[in-house]
């Protein structure tokens, strides 16, 4: 492997040269695998969007064909078409990457799920 140009985890996502540095923002993503830790660099435009920093995660960190879920701050990172300039995101901010084999729940499903088990919980209730 050439030492030349970025490494997969330290990398542009578009070839297009920087007007400044002031475009660039990296970012450190950290993940959780059986107990340990591992922190990636990641560098992105404040104008790509979520799901372009997420394909670049997915990259650095090994989870392609997963499910991603981005967290900064405690705010979750979405929808996927939000500039990343949306956040409160500055160079070095930590990500947290979470990682799963299960699609997330639409706030819909989410909500339909709620309601039933609200329903069941109301409906055992009522016969005991």
């Amino acid at each position: 492997m050439s030492d030349e140009g970025p490494s997969d985890t330290d990398r542009l996502l578009d070839d297009v040269e920087l007007g400044s540095s002031s475009d660039e923002l990296r970012l450190r993503i950290k993940t959780a695998k059986h107990g340990d830790t591992t922190d990636e660099i990641v560098t992105v435009r404040y104008t790509n969007t979520v799901r372009e920093l997420k394909e670049a995660v997915s990259e650095a960190i090994g989870a392609q064909g997963k499910f991603l879920r981005l967290i900064s701050a405690g705010r979750m990172l979405n929808p996927n078409d939000m500039p990343l300039s949306s956040f409160k995101l500055q160079d070095n901010s930590v990500i947290h990457a979470v990682v799963s084999n299960v699609a997330p729940r639409s706030d819909g499903t989410a909500a339909a799920a709620a309601a039933a088990t609200a329903a069941a919980n109301a409906q055992a209730e009522a016969s005991s």
